[in-house]
């Protein structure tokens, strides 16, 4: 057995996962007012010092860096996300899956029917 060996994902209750995602969530709009009050205090610190620009130029700045951000993020990195979300959701036990296995296990069978009753009218 080696070290490096990943452990195999376990299936638990979705307690956890809740509390993660409400926290996640919660801290992007933390995230907004820590970022505002950052800048500013940088700003007012010593970047004023070092650039001689006005504030309004400053943040505007950030801000279209944040926009450049964004774009990445929706371009790239979303899909990205998505993509490993689904493989997750579909790889381990998840009753949507199991249901669509059962749809196309009936579809199948209709399929067949079909196609015996089709033989037999000719």
């Amino acid at each position: 057995m080696s070290i490096f060996k990943i452990p195999e994902q376990k299936k638990v209750s979705p307690f956890w996962g809740g509390i993660k995602e409400l926290l996640s969530r919660a801290m992007f709009y933390i995230g907004i007012i820590n970022f505002i009050l950052i800048m500013i205090t940088a700003y007012h610190t010593s970047i004023k010092d070092i650039l001689q620009m006005p504030f309004w130029i400053f943040f505007s700045i950030l801000t279209i860096i944040l926009g450049i951000v964004m774009v990445f993020e929706y371009i790239v990195v979303l899909p990205s996300s998505v993509a490993f979300s689904n493989r997750q959701s579909y790889k381990h036990e998840n009753p949507i899956k199991d249901d669509m296995i059962k749809i196309l296990k009936k579809l199948d069978d209709i399929e067949r029917r079909l196609e015996l009753l089709e033989n037999s009218k000719r």
